[in-house]
């Protein structure tokens, strides 16, 4: 037997009637990133690195984990692939650490 279900609209009103804005992430940056991207790795990846950014509450020396890309299914080549993309397209800048840790910096 289906239920009758009500889906309440929660959300929170700064974010309501604002074109161009996704929380948290500008459209203009996801829109270049989108441009870039000819597979869904580079998409997936920039989205993790914001979230960490805003995690980390940081722009700079933002930590990105093998974990993060795992949970999101990019495999270690694809992550670097996108890494060398974003950062080709002037979305991010890269830098690994010895012992093979990489911070990025979104520009």
């Amino acid at each position: 037997m289906a239920e009758n279900i009500s889906v309440v609209d929660v959300t929170p009103d700064r974010y309501v009637n604002r074109q161009g804005y996704i929380p948290g992430i500008p459209l203009d940056w996801l829109e270049k990133v989108a441009a870039l991207s000819a597979g869904k790795a580079a998409l997936l990846v920039a989205l993790v690195i914001h979230r960490e950014a805003k995690m980390q509450k940081m722009r700079s020396n933002i930590r990105l984990s093998a974990s993060a890309t795992d949970r999101m299914g990019v495999s270690r080549r694809s992550r670097y692939r996108a890494l060398k993309t974003l950062e080709s397209g002037g979305i991010i800048s890269v830098t690994t650490n010895p012992g093979g840790s990489t911070d990025v910096a979104l520009l």
